[in-house]
């Protein structure tokens, strides 16, 4: 699908024609509608896009891959392309006796593409490699005269885009046994019309395992393209009547006609859409408000939108690797905004002490949940490693992994600190007078640098000012020596000091200085990701 789409779905300042353009742009030029619709509902799953931003996006997706049709209408049916596959395998084999690392490699892709051209001769007829069996032209032709035959043109569709999760594809088998003549061009048009429910239901199935946000967006998929269908439905026959009068040759049996007939419903899928997109472009709205009735939200649900466990789909789906990179992300979002929380319960205890120990049950489950959520992270980005990815998305999987180590060690020195501050108050510790001050002054600062990580993993800031960064470790460290320093000087100066006050203010100031180190260390790892996360 690629970051320019990812990028464009999560700007907060897109309008719907944007976002329909992205959709409409990234399924033209090749994405699976499938892949586009899973890619937006990991996003919606991380919070990063709100699912009332997602029927527009949606709407250009389906308009997309009805103009990436005409793609294969056009060049596969109407060119011979056996003898291009066979140059580019041939091509192909000094690229596959030097390999290289990375996710595909060049005789990778010119094996693909050879692959996919035999395929789409095989589909066309043009490459025969079997005699058809006798009775089933006639059989077939007697099928489509039924009344029965649209009905179970639409319930084929449906089951192959849902096999298949995409639109695309299925069109492509609609064309190839319309082109061969095994199925006339209304049961082929109903059967194009069938992949908008099943591409909805794969994607709703896929959905069902994750959070609620996706649970919504794949529902809002699933209402548009219910609607294409009813609207697909509704003005069947006109709409067949129209491909027929701009395409008078899908009714003759001359060379030409193969090439009319994909053509003629790649039109018509574009119609429907086309259509369909008029329809729910004002409907948008009451669209995501039905899909809130019917999935509303919930107390368990985070108030960020984002679940409140990290799930992720299964390897085996094609576009998981991408998507589960969104997934990740998200969790580390939450991951940094529970250690955030943690350091406000350090922050409010240095000030009232007597309230540590109680706070001290609310840190500890804090600390429980970012340590299960870096275990979830940990085993989803180890499962991403082992596909077949490029050095990119290898190094966000280490630059994930890093994060999420570097947030689960803050939640540490949370832990310790706040475990110090009790225990000081619990013996009755003292140190000196500005003490409180000091060290709520100085736990502000840090809290200000794990805001700006926060806020970046949260998607709130898109490119993160590194030289910003590296001023706020720099101002910690100043502080850092200057509050030692004072104790130094307590220890020294005063004989009424508590030794034991002020080597305990030294701990909790040297805990919380590794908090800023950390958070520098994110911040150097998110510098490292911005381009590739952009894309």
């Amino acid at each position: 699908v690629g970051g320019r789409f990812r990028s464009r779905a999560t700007d907060p300042d897109a309008g719907p024609p944007s976002r329909f353009g992205a959709g409409l742009r990234a399924a033209a030029l090749g994405a699976s509608d499938g892949a586009c619709a899973v890619s937006l509902v990991s996003l919606a799953d991380g919070g990063s896009v709100p699912v009332d931003r997602t029927p527009w996006t949606l709407l250009g997706v389906n308009l997309g891959a009805a103009l990436a049709g005409w793609v294969v209408a056009i060049a596969g049916f109407r060119v011979g392309l056996s003898g291009v596959a066979l140059g580019l395998m041939v091509v192909a084999l000094p690229f596959r006796l030097g390999g290289r690392l990375g996710r595909y490699s060049p005789a990778d892709v010119l094996t693909g593409v050879a692959l996919l051209l035999v395929g789409l001769d095989l589909l066309s007829g043009r490459l025969v490699v079997a005699v058809e069996p006798a009775g089933v032209t006639a059989a077939l032709a007697r099928f489509a005269e039924s009344a029965a035959a649209p009905f179970v043109g639409l319930a084929a569709g449906a089951l192959v885009a849902f096999l298949f999760r995409s639109s695309v594809a299925t069109a492509l088998v609609a064309m190839a046994l319309a082109a061969r003549g095994w199925l006339d061009l209304t049961t082929a048009a109903a059967m194009i019309l069938g992949t908008n429910l099943g591409t909805a239901g794969a994607g709703y199935a896929l959905a069902a395992r994750l959070g609620p946000g996706a649970r919504r967006t794949a529902l809002v998929h699933a209402l548009i393209n219910s609607s294409a269908t009813v609207v697909g439905l509704a003005a069947f026959a006109p709409t067949l009547r129209f491909v027929r009068w701009l395409a008078p040759a899908v009714d003759s049996a001359t060379v030409t006609a193969p090439t009319a007939v994909a053509a003629a419903l790649a039109l018509y899928h574009t119609v429907v859409h086309a259509l369909n997109a008029v329809v729910d472009w004002p409907l948008a709205r009451p669209i995501v408000a039905l899909v809130n009735r019917i999935l509303p939200r919930t107390d368990a649900e985070s108030e960020a939108g984002r679940p409140a466990e990290l799930s992720v789909l299964p390897s085996s789906t094609p576009e998981s690797l991408d998507a589960n990179l969104v997934l990740t992300q998200s969790g580390l979002a939450r991951m940094a905004e529970t250690a955030y929380e943690m350091l406000m319960i350090v922050i409010n205890a240095s000030q009232e002490g007597e309230r540590a120990t109680e706070a001290n049950e609310r840190l500890v489950a804090l600390r429980t949940t970012v340590k299960e959520l870096e275990a979830d992270i940990s085993a989803a980005l180890t499962r991403s490693v082992q596909l077949p990815c490029s050095r990119e998305q290898a190094e966000r999987i280490a630059q994930q992994q890093r994060i999420a180590q570097e947030v689960s060690l803050i939640g540490d020195d949370c832990f310790k600190t706040l475990r110090i501050i009790a225990r000081s108050h619990r013996k009755g510790y003292r140190a000196h007078a500005e003490s409180a001050d000091e060290l709520f002054d100085f736990t502000s600062q840090i809290l200000d640098f794990l805001r700006y990580n926060v806020d970046y993993l949260e998607g709130r800031i898109e490119r993160p000012d590194w030289e910003l960064a590296n001023r706020m470790e720099d101002t910690i460290d100043k502080v850092r020596d200057k509050l030692k320093k004072r104790a130094r000087k307590a220890l020294e100066k005063d004989d009424k000091a508590d030794i034991r006050g002020e080597l305990a203010f030294i701990d909790i100031v040297a805990h919380l200085e590794h908090v800023g180190d950390r958070c520098l260390r994110i911040s150097e790892t998110v510098r490292k990701l911005t381009p590739r996360r952009r894309g």
